[in-house]
């Protein structure tokens, strides 16, 4: 057993261990934030135990830490336990509610990632449930909730109540992180990609333009919050026939996630499809193929083969292959892309039947 003054210099150490990762997650040093979050994590498990809301919340950091640089599925089992420990907590101390409503939202993010979006949607509801019930409607938390149920709401195709989640979590963090902050530029990325999926992209260019006027202000060239923002608003101009401004943002954005998480990561490979729809609307059928094939590949890696992404570079690519009369290098493509898009998202949504009108051609 440790002794008493050792025990709370090993605590003490161990906080300041979370709050040097979550200064370094803030700054985009996944690989050091990491590590400090797991050193933090196995520090006040080993001194409080590994239920005590203290080491779960540390777990919670390492897995945001681990989520971010892309892997959902060891993120979701580094959460989920810490999650139910936090949830247990605040049933006896109500200090805890936040630390477990933060907490059900990383489970309901990864899984929305890995795909998961009916089973997202439940946690992120119990934890919007929680929030409101604990910290008021118009809590910071709250808006968190709102967020990402507007994010699980948009991939399953159901654009008006992403709307009404998102619009309900923008004037509460207007009033409570003020009109430039992160979080708002998050919400206006969010409003222009839930425009994008509708075919407003006049519309979603200036919320998109939004969010990156204001992480510009917020974040260095290089930050890949940053560079996630200007990849949303050059999607907009894709959409609006503006490829030529469009293409250099994507690259530059490759060049800045590659110096950040590495060689293959969700970011990259997202930006690969955009670079390569981009090229294909343009006419150039070799670089667009490249890279399809690298963003489809890299995807299959870091996501799965369920993965909506993944779907639709091998519907775009099939596209790109029909248009060259490549019909039996298309059709499995398309085949693989309508099975993960009736298993997320149903037979009734655009994806699906736009996939099944492209097999009956």
């Amino acid at each position: 057993m440790v002794r008493t003054d050792r025990r709370e210099a090993l605590w003490d150490r161990g906080v300041e261990w979370y709050g040097a990762a979550a200064a370094a997650l803030e700054l985009g040093e996944l690989a050091v934030a990491r590590a400090r979050a797991r050193r933090a994590a196995n520090l006040l498990a080993r001194v409080l135990g590994a239920s005590h809301p203290d080491a779960s919340n540390a777990t919670v950091l390492l897995a945001r830490v681990v989520q971010r640089q892309g892997n959902a599925g060891a993120a979701l089992a580094l959460v989920q336990p810490a999650a139910e420990d936090l949830e247990r907590a605040a049933r006896r101390d109500p200090a805890a509610s936040e630390l477990a409503v933060e907490a059900r939202l990383v489970v309901a993010s990864c899984l929305q990632m890995l795909g998961e979006l009916a089973t997202a949607a439940r946690h992120g509801r119990r934890a919007l449930a929680r929030a409101i019930r604990v910290h008021g409607e118009t809590s910071q938390l709250a808006a968190q909730a709102h967020n990402l149920l507007g994010v699980i709401a948009k991939f399953r195709g159901r654009f008006a109540e992403a709307e009404r989640h998102y619009l309900r979590a923008l004037p509460v963090y207007r009033t409570l992180t003020g009109a430039r902050s992160a979080e708002v530029a998050m919400l206006f990325h969010n409003l222009g990609g839930l425009d994008h999926a509708r075919g407003r992209f006049a519309t979603g260019e200036r919320h998109a333009r939004r969010s990156v006027e204001i992480a510009r202000d917020l974040f260095p060239a290089t930050h890949p919050e940053r560079l996630a923002h200007e990849v949303a608003h050059a999607a907009l101009l894709d959409g609006l026939g503006r490829q030529t401004e469009s293409i250099p943002i994507y690259r530059r954005a490759i060049r800045g996630f590659t110096r950040t998480y590495g060689q293959e990561h969700y970011e990259i490979a997202s930006t690969l499809l955009n670079l390569a729809a981009a090229e294909h609307a343009l006419g150039r059928a070799r670089p667009a193929e490249r890279h399809y094939r690298e963003a489809e590949r890299m995807l299959l890696r870091v996501r799965g083969e369920r993965d909506q992404d993944l779907a639709l570079v091998r519907y775009n690519l099939a596209h790109l292959l029909r248009e060259q009369d490549r019909e039996r290098e298309a059709e499995p493509l398309l085949r693989r892309a309508l099975a993960a898009w009736r298993r997320a998202l149903g037979d009734q949504h655009p994806h699906t039947r736009a996939c099944q009108a492209a097999l009956r051609a």
